[in-house]
């Protein structure tokens, strides 16, 4: 399934906006099919990258992201994926928005976002 035509409309103007900010985007593949972003931001003092893919059922769905720097949070799978539970995805929202889900997720450390149980063990361990 190829991207829809509003959400070819809503990466382009995104594209052209600029990200205010949120993120950098450093490389983008956008084409009837796909598109496929790169982008880096600043988190505890370090910038991080991912990869955000906007071909599966966006915007009605969250775009697949994932790390590409390592990262270890329990919203997170040890691939770099990011559980798609831990989104709480509204239909139809912006690229933008997305950036922001992600951030929020990782200052979130609760276990029910828990994508990668071994630091959600830790974390639950730790708070006791």
């Amino acid at each position: 399934m190829g991207l829809t035509k509003p959400a070819r409309s809503q990466l382009n103007k995104w594209q052209k906006a600029g990200t205010n900010g949120v993120c950098e985007i450093i490389d983008t593949q956008v084409n009837g099919e796909e598109g496929i972003y790169k982008v880096s931001f600043k988190y505890m003092g370090k910038k991080v990258d991912m990869i955000i893919d906007f071909s599966k059922s966006y915007p009605t769905q969250a775009p697949s992201m994932k790390f590409t720097t390592k990262m270890y949070h329990v919203g997170i799978g040890e691939d770099g994926a990011i559980c798609e539970h831990a989104i709480a995805w509204e239909p139809n929202a912006s690229p933008q928005r997305a950036i922001e889900h992600v951030r929020n997720l990782l200052d979130n450390h609760e276990q029910s976002v828990a994508a990668n149980f071994n630091p959600a063990a830790c974390l639950q361990y730790n708070d006791d």
